[in-house]
Parts: structure tokens; C-alpha cells; sequence
């Protein structure tokens, strides 16, 4: 609970696919107005109060179990916003006694156009890890990966096929026939084989023709009397390696033809 508080608080959970900057699932100027809100709810228990706090007592059982981040407890946000807007209501009908009720809307308004605007600039333009490598979306389009049979590679990479997935995606029932256990509801791991992906091993026989090859430089040796006869193309970098890129005659002479245009 301290810990799923603190990531609130911090408007962040340390994970930057979840959550931009500091906003967190909700401004942290705001959390005060889910105090004020939830001291509300529990205090004058209107049906609305109800609806409210049945939605925050529900999450208890997850908040004391699962490990906290803003997709775990993602169900938490709902009733925190309906809670924090209920704040906000009710501190503006204590200031409209005062007279201050028009300052305070005014002066709420344009702290949220401004958050909201930071944000928006935060998200688009802002520099963060998402996850996955997708720099070379262009690099694997300008390959036609999908014009070729096979493509063949040997790397280092751990996560190659993972990163392949993201730059060439494919339809969901061919990820499921094509990974490493095909149709496995247990195991959903992709090291060896993705889509037209192939990991070459000792002594695998290559199909002739339409084949691709992306082979770690420092591999090269491993492979090379096996490359004989191959034609030799341009060197690309991926993720700080370089590979040698290596093709077999096109399956068709129109696949061929759409490369060397």
C-alpha cells in the first residue's frame, strides 16, 4: 500500500510505457481533491457515494496483493477520478460561500490546460524508453523481408525476433503457426523462428532460392562455405551490430524485379 501511495504521489511508477514524466493516471496537484473527495464520499454515503466507494473497497483485495504499476491497479483510476472530481466539487461549493468560488474555477481551469498541454508535448516529443526497439522499421522495409521464402540470420541479440515483430508485424494466426511452439498456450517464447524469420543451426539445410540471409559479421566465418554462391549485398547496422546481407535468387522473377526498383 506504501509503495502503490508513493507511485501516486510520485506521478510515476518508474516504468516509462506506462506513464509520461511525472503526470501519472492523474495530475498530482489533484491529489489533495481525492482526499478532500474521499473524506466526502465517506462522510454524507449519497447513492453516487455509494456507487464510489463500492468501486475503491473492490480494488482493496488487489492493491494488498498484486505488485504495484498503473496497469496492474489500472482499475483503481476510475473510482480515484470520480473521487478527486468530487473534491473538486465540493471545495468549490465551500469557496462560492466565501466569494472565491470563481477565482478558484478559473485558477483550476488553467492549471489544467497548461498540465494538459505539457503533456501532450511530453508524449510526442519527449525521449523515453518504450520497450522495444523500432528504429529499424525503415531498415527492414527497405529489405522486403516479405518478398523472400526464408529469411535466414545468426545473431547475438537476444531479443531480435521480438524486435523483428515489431518492425514487421504480422496477422495474429501466423504468429501463433510460426513461433517457436507453434499454437502453445504455455510456451510463447520466439528465439528460433518468427513469420519467415529462421535461426540457422549447425549442419540445417538451407532452402535454395528466395532466401535471405542476415548473418552477424563476426559469425560470418561460421557459415561462409555455405554462403558460396550467394549474392553478396550492402552491410546493415541494427541495434549496434553489424550484419552481412546475403540473397539467393529471387523465388520470382517479379519479387526480383520490385527489389531492384
Amino acid at each position: 500500500l506504501y509503495a502503490g501511495w508513493k507511485m501516486f504521489a510520485n506521478g510515476t511508477d518508474g516504468l516509462s510505457w506506462n506513464s509520461v514524466g511525472t503526470f501519472g493516471p492523474c495530475y498530482r496537484f489533484a491529489l489533495p481533491f481525492f482526499l478532500i473527495g474521499l473524506w466526502t464520499v465517506i462522510r454524507r454515503r449519497e447513492k453516487s457515494d455509494i456507487f464510489i466507494l463500492a468501486q475503491l473497497i473492490a480494488m482493496i483485495p488487489i492493491c494488498l496483493l498484486v505488485k504495484p504499476n498503473y496497469n496492474h491497479w489500472m482499475f483503481l483510476h476510475i473510482p480515484m477520478l470520480l473521487t478527486t472530481g468530487t473534491g473538486i466539487s465540493e471545495t468549490a461549493a465551500h469557496l462560492r460561500e466565501a466569494g472565491w468560488r470563481r477565482v478558484f474555477t478559473v485558477s483550476l481551469l488553467i492549471t489544467y490546460l497548461c498540465s494538459f498541454a505539457w503533456y501532450v508535448f511530453q508524449y510526442h516529443r519527449g525521449e523515453r524508453y518504450t520497450g522495444w526497439e523500432s528504429s529499424g522499421m525503415e531498415l527492414f522495409d527497405s529489405l522486403h523481408t516479405e518478398d523472400y521464402e526464408t529469411v535466414y540470420f545468426i545473431t547475438d541479440q537476444r531479443m531480435f525476433l521480438y524486435n523483428v515483430r515489431v518492425c514487421k508485424p504480422v496477422p495474429p494466426r501466423e504468429f501463433q503457426a510460426t513461433k517457436d511452439h507453434p499454437w502453445s498456450e504455455t510456451e510463447f517464447w520466439m528465439d528460433q523462428t518468427y513469420a519467415n524469420f529462421v535461426r540457422i543451426h549447425d549442419d540445417m539445410a538451407l532452402d535454395d532460392g528466395g532466401s535471405l540471409y542476415l548473418i552477424q559479421d563476426s559469425h560470418i566465418n561460421e557459415v561462409e562455405d555455405r554462403l558460396k554462391g550467394k549474392t553478396e549485398l550492402d552491410d546493415i547496422q541494427y541495434n549496434g551490430i553489424t550484419y552481412k546481407v546475403f540473397e539467393d535468387v529471387p523465388s520470382t522473377p517479379e519479387k526480383g524485379s520490385e527489389r531492384e526498383n
